[in-house]
């Protein structure tokens, strides 16, 4: 337990770095999105420790993107975080860890593809998150 509260605290931390660094390369839907995804992550952890659906907060959390997707709108690059982000949503929320790591590795490549569109070329470590993705599905599927 102490391993998984570790995890979600470097994540978090992560998030905040996210969006300060969209912030600062003037993405503000991207900005708002993080800022989203990291209440999403504090939740989920709380829905997963008390072994709930919580279909309402899922509700609430999407509408939360959608609102950002249409107040924020900036063309290509704030279809594709917003996307990411439901779908993001979508996996956390719902889905099996197995499902998590194949959808996660297609929505990395959607992601990459925004990080491009604000020009973040650090955002290209994007493609080890797909790697990894893609390594860690092999090696759990069932043969």
């Amino acid at each position: 337990m102490a391993e998984k509260k570790h995890i979600l605290f470097m994540d978090l931390i992560a998030k905040i770095f996210t969006i300060l660094g969209l912030y600062c390369l003037n993405s503000l839907s991207g900005a708002i999105c993080f800022t989203i995804t990291f209440f999403l992550l504090i939740a989920a952890n709380i829905k997963e420790r008390k072994n709930k659906k919580w279909p309402l907060l899922f509700i609430i959390f999407q509408a939360l993107y959608i609102l950002a997707f249409i107040t924020q709108y900036d063309g290509l690059p704030s279809f594709l975080v917003f996307a990411t982000s439901s779908v993001n949503l979508v996996c956390v929320w719902w889905l099996s860890p197995q499902n998590m790591r194949f959808v996660g590795g297609v929505n990395s490549v959607f992601y990459l593809l925004y990080q491009i569109s604000i020009k973040n070329w650090a955002g290209l470590i994007e493609i080890l998150v797909i790697l990894s993705n893609l390594v860690s599905y092999l090696k759990y599927r069932k043969k």
